[in-house]
């Protein structure tokens, strides 16, 4: 049964409780808790650091409102009237959400008749909509911390793996290539560093992305799966 509703839960708290329930939300997953939530987070600061907060948050509101698009109409509605950088958020999430039938793009292109601003800054939502999961990871590291909001919005293993695959740009194998691009090389090689620490980190933390570094050890080629070892054995000890 589709509940098309979010009166059900209460908001956070506070911060500590909301990031726990950003973290673990794939575990539990309650859509009625999502408008609630989000009001907490406009309302007490959390998104104030668009810099930091801003990839996981607009990954993690792509992924449930992949799951949940009756979301997508509650959010531009319900966020209309906040601060034009914060709203923002909820349309770079929405439209990686790309939902069927050119939803994504017809509701903020309606949006963004009453946000000029966001319309001149973030241009690229007057495109047809993209999934976030096939976006290259190679583009950088926000990238792969818009994945990890996606992964704890669904808990699904693609998340995980797309930020697996940029693993074998800190190999020694790839020494020569990095170098020979110059500083694309060097920032994709800095990106690699960062997919390999933010697995272990999160491998620790979640049991799901654990296990599905385990089994992608077996699927993967070389050099990933060495890697994948290495990461799996830091995460356990």
């Amino acid at each position: 049964m589709i509940i098309n509703t979010v009166d059900v839960s209460a908001a956070p708290a506070s911060t500590a409780e909301f990031e726990k329930w950003l973290t673990f939300y794939y575990v539990h997953q309650d859509p009625a808790s999502v408008i609630p939530s989000m009001e907490y987070a406009v309302e007490f600061g959390v998104l104030d650091d668009i810099r930091r907060s801003g990839p996981p948050i607009f990954g993690f509101i792509a992924g449930v409102v992949k799951d949940n698009p009756y979301l997508a109409d509650l959010m531009v509605k319900k966020f209309d009237s906040i601060d034009d950088e914060k709203y923002a958020l909820f349309l770079i999430g929405i439209w990686y959400a790309n939902l069927p039938g050119g939803k994504s793009r017809l509701l903020i292109a309606n949006a963004l008749k009453r946000h000029p601003n966001i319309e001149s800054k973030y241009s690229f939502l007057h495109d047809p909509s993209v999934d976030l999961l096939v976006v290259s990871p190679q583009k950088g590291p926000w990238i792969l911390d818009a994945l990890w909001g996606n992964f704890m919005a669904t808990g699904k293993s693609q998340p995980v793996i797309n930020i697996i695959s940029v693993l074998p740009w800190i190999d020694e194998s790839k020494k020569q290539e990095i170098l020979a691009m110059g500083k694309p090389g060097l920032y994709l090689m800095t990106t690699s560093g960062a997919a390999n620490w933010s697995l272990i980190s999160n491998a620790k933390q979640h049991k799901r992305v654990l296990e599905i570094c385990e089994d992608q050890i077996h699927q993967q080629p070389e050099p990933i799966s060495t890697q994948l070892r290495a990461i799996v054995a830091k995460a356990k000890g």
